[in-house]
């Protein structure tokens, strides 16, 4: 076998590798987002109403917070979170 030859099938070998990687990405974030979408039904159905109630004005704050960002959106991710609470505790607030 030629060494272009060699060379086109470990591109093609690669290439496949990529491609079924980009797969297991995507059914891997199509769990996640499921399973994301379950729990968050789950913990809305079995949590307290006053605790709904007392977590309002929280949760305003931080949309607002966001929006002041310029996040695209309020959804919560680990750095945000870091990033607001880091926030308050040097304006000296309480996260809770």
């Amino acid at each position: 076998m030629s060494s272009s030859s060699n060379n086109h099938t470990e591109s093609t070998r690669m290439a496949f590798n990529a491609d079924q990687q980009r797969i297991h990405n995507m059914e891997n974030a199509a769990i996640e987002a499921s399973l994301a979408c379950e729990t968050h039904s789950v913990v809305e159905r079995i949590r307290p109403v006053n605790t709904i109630y007392a977590y309002i004005p929280k949760q305003e704050k931080f949309k607002k917070w966001c929006i002041e960002r310029h996040y695209p959106n309020d959804i919560v991710s680990e750095m945000k979170i870091v990033r607001y609470v880091k926030e308050l505790f040097e304006k000296g607030m309480q996260s809770t």
